[in-house]
């Protein structure tokens, strides 16, 4: 015996070691062999090869240990991208869609399995946090059909060289499914459906046996939306199912068993099947759902606490009856039917130690909803009654045509009072409630007849009181008060046997609050509606509005209010085809809005605005708008714009100014002329275009520069526009702006006064542009106290660095001193100008950069320019004086220059000066050559004629500190004769190209 035990001791340990072993093995492979590195792109490829579909993830990692005795590999940050399906067992092209996106996605699976049976048999399948997108093409196949199966593998595999996986991979098995936190879109164009699924939860459970497969389904979504043929049926809706489902192969049948449905809190039992009609692309439904527990309690607990109090002390009597009833085939234009019932019979409740009782609690609602004649859909109210204490309702109703065309017809009345309810239920003592409301209203109308404004089909008749009524909710920060309100529609108010639309509604300090959210006060507001007959039966809508005192607040972001206000509006009808229209007349004392940095007000405002519907169902409106102050401010223009006593006009679509006064900052101006499809532009939808007359005192250019180039950002701060100044100083200085991308206007100039850098124009005229986010200057005329200007101007930028210009000046009889004033530029590249003195015709054209300062960047300079002069005064300085002593001029402060003509180009940062003639002195002379922006020249002077009787020529070069003269030959005497002999000397290339600059200029 004791030989026994020791056998089976060491048989123990070995077998221990080996296992100790072999678990080392496999821990120094998961480690240091198939390491995420190694394996990630092998798996991934492995998957490729046995998928209609590209699969991809940024790592694998393996696992053993941890979900021992079964092997795992985990996915991590991966996609799955169909691009083929299966039909008839062969593969078709699929429109590229991602059919999932995932954090992670875990495999567990029996390995041994795997390699010993050629089996995949998945244990557990989960996706975490994934994106899924499921659709259903035109034609009926879905992207999801993406495993390979090995009997059509012979057809889908054209390349012989790659790995079949199929062939060794017999059979594929997953016992369980999990998904959590997935966002799911589920799109049917086959037939028109959508679902979308924001937040999905899935726990499904696979057993196979011979006839097919049982699953054991847990599943959850919150904001479930559903879609058919574009009519929403489903929105937000929260949803639990727990269900066992069996799946008959044979039968292509699915029949659940006992399932538990919570909707929005409303538990029902549902059982059923559905089968799937394959050849046909079908499935046939018939589900059963019916209420868990059939009790009032039932939906009176759907009441949430923090209204209704104690509900463990309630006490119901009375049945209910909800149930639905799903059936019928679902596939290409064809949808199942949903019947639907609500019966509440005999039904009341009371609380406990509340004297308060419901004594009456009714209802018989049923609904029916049929896709394939839509006619049939339809909800009817046979009775609602609610009656207890503090409380008298009645309602009942018919809907007809729901989807298509829903036809109203309903009637409501009664009364409640809100202090004995809250005296005799247990109202929630956070809450405060009083006041009386008493209602007995009958309406009919269709949907098309409120779109289409068809008021001959428009009924109401009855009234409805509101007395002190007081609704206030502490905790959930709601609060409703109105003081009183009045509401008489029908012949209550006319005293005539007829429902129509003629009425009154009045409301005396009116308050609502919802949170942070909504914040509405209204002193006063009186509505009086007449329905009037036309000529051709058709009804006009007429609508007579007094206001006082509307305060409304979004959050701490919007904010609008409206003093005084009386409005005349017509409602024409659009039977025969007529098309929809809105006449209105405002008077409004002022109103204002605040919101997003953004202001807008306005002081006594009249309005006559006629508003029409067009064919694509938009209101476009026309008229008039006059006020006699309007106040704008926005984050992107943030000056407060001021415009006083102006009219503005609407017509097709076009915004109509005539003389419209405009300040803004320091500037101010006056506008007429036309802003084209000014709706459409403010919607984002045109870019603004405008074709204007400009009339101004005085436009301040540098301000207007800063602010175009600011970067405010809108925010949800509510600004007062009092605190808005109109003139900064700290905006005063130029600098570069972006033109923006969605304007396009044309102005035709005429300022008194323009403000630009240190300068100060006058007078100015002409045309400008601003369209591809480009300004363009044509002709345009200014006067300074230097010169009068002929400009043209075109400047773009694509950054707020730098721009670019293209410029044509012309400039007559300005001061050779004040030319550098006028193009700082010329200081550095022609810095001798300030030696002269006089009178100059001087014109220049060519392009530039320009930096955030609006300074020139010389090394960008490339330009012609032309000088013209008479009595030209040159000043005595060093350099001239070595050159007048040089060529023996007479000694004077001031050398007259008779008359000058000279030609110059800039290019690479140089200023070369074409040879030159002009009369100094004794001496007619020559002169030309370059200037450096280092301050550097290379000039060269020839002497033409002079009391000497020869010939020479002087080169001054260095700088104006440091400098050499020397006497060289007369390299210009053959450029300015009239013997042709002589000028066929000359460099011709020079001759032509002062000839070209010449007619460039028109000089």
């Amino acid at each position: 015996m004791a030989g026994y035990k020791k056998l089976f001791k060491r048989l123990f340990l070995f077998l221990l070691t080996a296992f100790l072993l072999l678990m080392l093995a496999i821990a120094i492979a998961l480690n240091f062999v198939f390491t995420p590195e190694k394996i990630t792109p092998q798996i991934v490829e492995l998957i490729n090869k046995n998928v209609n579909a590209t699969v991809t993830c940024q790592t694998i990692d393996p696992a053993f240990f941890s979900t021992f005795p079964n092997f795992s590999i985990t996915l991590k940050n991966g996609s799955i991208v169909n691009y083929k399906v299966l039909k008839d067992e062969k593969l078709v092209e699929f429109k590229n869609d991602t059919l999932a996106k995932f954090e992670s996605l875990q495999l567990t699976f029996n390995l041994i399995k795997l390699l010993q049976n050629k089996e995949v048999d998945i244990k557990k399948a989960s996706f975490i946090n994934p994106e899924i997108h499921a659709l259903i093409n035109e034609n009926g196949f879905a992207n999801w059909n993406i495993l390979k199966t090995s009997e059509s593998e012979t057809e889908i595999e054209t390349d012989t060289t790659s790995i079949d996986a199929t062939k060794y991979l017999k059979t594929f098995n997953v016992d369980k499914l999990e998904i959590v936190n997935a966002n799911l879109h589920y799109e049917d164009l086959f037939t028109k459906a959508l679902v979308d699924i924001p937040v999905l939860n899935l726990d499904l459970t696979i057993n196979k046996n011979e006839e097919g497969v049982d699953l054991n389904v847990n599943t959850n979504g919150l904001d479930i939306v559903f879609i058919k043929d574009e009519v929403r049926f489903l929105n937000k809706l929260k949803l639990t199912l727990k269900t066992d489902v069996n799946y008959n192969k044979q039968n292509k049948e699915l029949v659940f068993g006992k399932s538990i449905l919570n909707t929005n809190n409303i538990e029902f039992l549902a059982d059923g099947n559905i089968k799937i009609n394959k050849p046909e692309k079908q499935v046939f439904t018939n589900l059963n759902l019916r209420l868990n527990v059939p009790s009032l309690k039932t939906f009176i607990d759907l009441i949430p606490e923090n209204i209704l109090e104690y509900k463990k002390d309630l006490i119901t009597e009375g049945e209910v009856v909800l149930n639905a009833h799903i059936i019928g085939a679902y596939g290409k234009d064809v949808f199942p039917d949903i019947n639907a019932q609500l019966n509440i019979e005999n039904g009341s409740f009371k609380f406990k130690n509340f004297p308060g009782e419901i004594e009456t609690f009714q209802a018989d609602i049923t609904s029916t909803i049929d896709f394939n004649t839509l006619s049939n859909s339809n909800v009817t109210i046979d009775k609602l009654e609610l009656k207890g204490t503090g409380i008298h309702l009645n309602s009942k109703g018919t809907i007809t045509n729901v989807i298509q065309n829903a036809s109203v017809n309903a009637s409501l009345n009664g009364d409640i009072d809100f202090t004995k309810l809250k005296e005799a239920f247990p109202i929630n003592k956070n809450i405060d409630a009083s006041g009386i409301a008493k209602v007995d209203f009958k309406t009919s109308f269709t949907k098309k007849a409120i779109i289409n404004q068809d008021y001959k089909r428009i009924n109401a008749s009855g009234t409805m009181l509101l007395k002190n009524v007081n609704l206030h909710h502490k905790t959930e920060d709601f609060k409703f008060q109105s003081q009183n309100a009045d509401v008489i529609f029908g012949r209550e108010f006319t005293s005539e046997v007829n429902n129509d639309l003629n009425g009154r509604i009045d409301f005396k300090g009116l308050t609502f609050k919802y949170k942070n959210k909504h914040q509405l006060t209204l002193e006063y507001l009186n509505l009086v509606l007449d329905t009037q007959v036309q000529a051709s039966d058709n009804k006009t809508l007429h609508a007579e509005i007094s206001l006082k005192d509307l305060n409304y607040a979004y959050g701490d972001s919007i904010k609008g209010m409206i003093k005084n206000s009386h409005a005349k509006v017509l409602f024409k009808s659009t039977a025969y085809k007529k098309r929809p229209l809105i006449v209105s007349q405002f008077t409004i004392d002022s109103v204002a809005i605040w919101g997003y940095k953004r202001f807008i007000g306005m002081k006594n405002g009249n309005y006559n605005l006629t508003f029409e519907n067009d064919e694509t169902k938009h209101w476009q409106p026309k008229g008039s708008v006059e006020f006699n102050a309007l106040y704008v401010n926005t984050p992107k223009f943030p000056l407060l714009l001021e415009m006083k006593q102006t009219v503005v006009s609407i017509k097709n679509n076009d915004l109509l100014l005539n003389k419209a006064a405009f300040k803004f900052g320091n500037s101010d101006a006056t506008l007429t002329g036309k802003v084209s499809h000014f709706i459409a532009s403010l919607q984002n939808k045109k870019d603004f275009e405008a074709e204007l007359n400009l009339d101004a005192d005085y436009i301040d250019t540098n301000q207007l520069m800063s602010i175009l180039n600011s970067k405010q950002e809108a925010s949800t701060e509510i600004i007062d526009p009092n605190t808005i100044k109109t003139d900064t100083t700290a905006t005063s200085k130029k600098s570069t702006f972006i033109v923006p991308d969605n304007i396009q206007f044309t102005f035709n100039t005429n300022i008194k006064k323009v403000r630009f850098d240190n300068l100060d124009f006058t007078n100015i005229h002409g045309l400008v542009t601003l369209k591809n986010q480009e300004l363009d200057l044509q002709n345009l005329y200014l006067e300074t106290l230097a010169a009068n200007i002929i400009a043209s101007l075109n400047y773009k930028a694509k950054t707020e660095d730098e721009a670019e210009i293209n410029y044509k000046m012309n400039l007559e009889h300005i001061q050779m001193k004040n030319l550098t004033a006028l193009f700082p530029t010329l200081d550095s590249l022609f810095p001798m100008s300030k030696s002269f003195d006089g009178k100059v015709d001087f014109r220049m054209k060519g392009s530039a950069k320009l930096n955030k300062d609006m300074h020139v960047l010389i090394p960008s300079v490339k330009s012609i320019a032309a000088l013209q002069a008479k009595n030209l005064i040159v000043f005595d300085s060093p350099t001239f004086a070595e050159i007048s002593k040089t060529l023996m001029f007479k000694n004077k402060e001031r050398n007259l220059i008779d008359s000058f003509h000279v030609e110059m180009s800039i290019e690479n940062s140089q200023l070369e000066i074409f040879p030159a003639e002009l009369t100094l002195d004794r001496y007619r002379i020559a002169a030309g050559g370059i200037q450096n922006l280092d301050k550097t020249y290379n000039y060269h002077i020839s002497i033409l004629k002079s009391p000497v009787p020869f010939k020479a020529g002087v080169d001054v070069l260095g700088d104006f500190e440091d400098y050499n003269i020397d006497i060289t030959k007369a390299k210009y005497k053959y450029y300015f004769t009239e013997k042709e002999r002589l000028l066929n000397k000359a460099d011709s290339t020079v001759i032509n190209k002062k000839l070209s600059i010449q007619k460039e200029l028109d000089f």
